[in-house]
C-alpha cells in the first residue's frame, strides 16, 4: 500500500530571517527528488498484474462440481489409470490440483479417450482455467450449477417466459440427457413437477421423461419388494 506522505517544504531546522525562505538550487532538488518517486510509482503500475492474469500454479486448488447423476470417476492417464478423481453423485465438489487437472482434461475432454469435460458432465469452477484450456467457447453453451438447479425446478411459464425453459433450451444435447436422467430419478422417487414443462423438456431432448419415470418407479418399488 502507498501511504500519502505531507512533505514539508520549509525545514523545520531553520529558522529566523531563513524560516519559510527557498534557494532555486533547493527547488530543483525537490523538483528532481519528486520526479523520481513519480517514475517509481509508474513503474511498479505497470509491472502490477492482475492476479487473474498470473500464472496458475500446479498446485493451485481447483473446484469442480459433478453435473452428474450418477457416480463418475475421472482419471489423469487414459483407461483408469494414474491418480482417479470420483464424484458420488449430483453436485459434489472436489479441490483438484491444477496440474491433475490438466491432465484430466486432456484424458476426458479430447474426445478420443471419453469428452466428459466437454459434454457436461462436471463443471470447473474457475473462469482463468476455462480459458487457458481453451474451453470458453464450450463453457459458453453449458449450465452451471445453480442454473441446472433452476432447470429442475420447472418452473412455469409467467407471461409466457421460463427461466427454467430458457435455461435448459441453451445448452447442448448432453447435458440436455443429464438433466432429464436427474428428472426421471426425481419423479421416480415421488417428486411432482409440472408436466408441461416436463412435456416441453422431452421434445427439446429427445427423452420421454414421463414415461421413463414410471418405468423406473416400477424397477424402485420391485427392487423394494425383494429386499422387504
Amino acid at each position: 500500500m502507498v501511504r500519502a506522505v505531507s512533505k514539508r517544504l520549509v525545514d523545520t531546522k531553520d529558522s529566523g530571517e531563513n524560516s519559510g525562505k527557498m534557494t532555486d538550487n533547493d527547488l530543483l532538488k525537490r523538483l528532481e527528488k519528486l520526479e523520481k518517486q513519480n517514475a517509481t510509482l509508474k513503474n511498479r503500475k505497470e509491472k502490477f498484474v492482475p492476479e487473474e492474469d498470473e500464472p496458475l500454479k500446479a498446485d493451485t486448488y481447483i473446484e469442480v462440481v459433478s453435473l452428474c447423476p450418477t457416480i463418475l470417476t475421472l482419471s489423469t492417464e487414459p483407461k483408469g489409470r494414474g491418480i482417479n478423481y470420483t464424484w458420488n453423485d449430483f453436485g459434489q465438489i472436489r479441490q483438484i490440483i491444477y496440474s491433475d487437472l490438466q491432465k484430466i482434461i486432456q484424458n476426458h475432454g479430447s474426445g478420443l479417450y471419453t469428452d466428459f469435460i466437454r459434454k457436461g458432465y462436471v463443471y470447473i469452477n474457475h473462469p482463468e482455467v476455462i480459458k487457458k484450456s481453451g474451453l470458453k467457447e464450450v463453457y459458453e453453451k453449458l449450465l452451471t450449477k445453480k442454473q441446472v438447479d433452476v432447470v429442475l425446478q420447472c418452473e412455469a411459464e409467467v407471461k409466457g417466459v421460463s427461466p427454467s425453459i430458457n435455461f435448459f433450451e441453451s445448452t447442448i444435447k448432453s447435458q440436455q440427457l443429464l438433466i432429464c436422467t436427474i428428472l426421471i430419478d426425481r419423479i421416480a422417487r415421488g417428486a411432482i413437477l409440472d408436466l408441461n414443462i416436463l412435456a416441453r423438456f422431452s421434445r427439446t431432448a429427445g427423452c420421454d421423461i414421463v414415461n421413463l419415470a414410471e418405468e423406473a418407479k416400477s424397477y424402485l418399488d420391485m427392487n423394494l419388494k425383494q429386499s422387504a
